[in-house]
């Protein structure tokens, strides 16, 4: 199997991290094992485990911050 490699989402940290390409199982919510940050593996961001990968990919850029997710899921 293939394998990717990323970078972790966070400025602060931008640890080397490496995905199976080709994987059946689509891993949304890992933990960077440098910051210990979770973030959605699909998207490469932090994490938005409040909201799905389609959805969170149709926002807009300025949309995107976990105030406003946070505020996102107060109105749902």
């Amino acid at each position: 199997m293939e394998c990717e490699k990323f970078y972790c989402p966070f400025n602060d940290c931008s640890a080397v991290l490496v995905r199976e390409i080709g994987e059946d199982e689509v891993i949304m919510e890992s933990e960077c094992p440098i910051c210990h940050r979770l973030f959605c593996a699909r998207c490469n961001v932090g994490s938005h485990s409040k909201i799905g990968c389609e959805d969170y990919q149709r926002l807009n850029e300025d949309e995107r911050g976990s105030e406003d997710l946070m505020v996102r899921e107060m109105a749902n």
